[in-house]
């Protein structure tokens, strides 16, 4: 399908009209006086060009000798667009299951996915990340997409009482934020928040003040203690494991 008249065709394309009268088409009636439609070039010039551009989107050359070009570019169509998403699926599930050995200190950190990346918002799902050191100020992540700002779970800036451990964690990009954020410890629950404050709200302690109370990694477990005292610990099966007296409804 191309453009094609057997007679009188023009170089130029008409022009669109500012208006339209609407509805649909008639054959007219004489009796009543009623006059047929009459589409004017631009109707014609429309649809031509709104097949036209199905043509050439799906591969085609367009060719007024060829009659199923239409049907041909719409199955190029609909197979191209389902294998990219497709691939886009597979991509972003590769890089789900890769662990990132990152470089770097001081709160600044590198790392690379394959294949790599040039937007931060490609990796789409959670990836595993190794940090050589811990974290322990404001800090940032180069994972391809740029220097991105890392921050926790919440949103928040890591500090000397808001930091991650050196090891495995997970960590995914926000599109909104548009930042990188530390979901979670290899292995531990987000719980695992070397913040007090953060790790009480988190299990429903806001009843305690949080300068008592102290939260730490210790070994594969997260440990809490109460004005130096240990009083619990989660271990990575999400199992929490209480020390001394057990009061219901009581305060100790």
């Amino acid at each position: 399908m191309e453009r094609y008249w057997e007679a009188n065709g023009v170089v130029t394309a008409p022009t669109a009209p500012s208006s339209s009268s609407g509805n649909y088409p008639t054959d007219g009636n004489v009796v009543s006086g009623e006059s047929p439609s009459t589409p004017g070039a631009w109707w014609f010039h429309m649809v031509t060009e709104e097949i036209r551009a199905v043509l050439v989107a799906g591969g085609s050359t367009p060719d007024f000798t060829n009659v199923n070009q239409l049907l041909t570019a719409i199955k190029s169509l609909i197979t191209s667009n389902s294998l990219s998403s497709i691939q886009t699926q597979a991509l972003i599930e590769q890089y789900a299951g890769q662990a990132i050995q990152l470089t770097g200190s001081s709160n600044t950190f590198t790392g690379a996915v394959v294949p790599a990346i040039t937007a931060n918002a490609s990796l789409g799902e959670p990836v595993t990340v190794f940090f050589p050191s811990a974290i322990t100020a404001a800090a940032t992540i180069n994972l391809g997409g740029g220097v991105t700002a890392l921050v926790d779970a919440q949103g928040n800036a890591f500090s000397t009482t808001n930091t991650v451990p050196s090891g495995n964690s997970i960590v995914q990009y926000n599109t909104v934020l548009s930042k990188f954020q530390v979901l979670g410890l290899g292995g531990i629950d987000q719980v695992a928040r070397n913040s007090a404050a953060q790790a009480l709200s988190l299990i429903g302690g806001s009843n305690f003040a949080a300068t008592n109370w102290s939260v730490k990694q210790v070994g594969t477990n997260l440990m809490f203690s109460y004005s130096g005292a240990n009083k619990a610990y989660l271990d990575t099966s999400g199992n929490m494991h209480l020390a001394g007296d057990v009061f219901i409804n009581q305060t100790f």
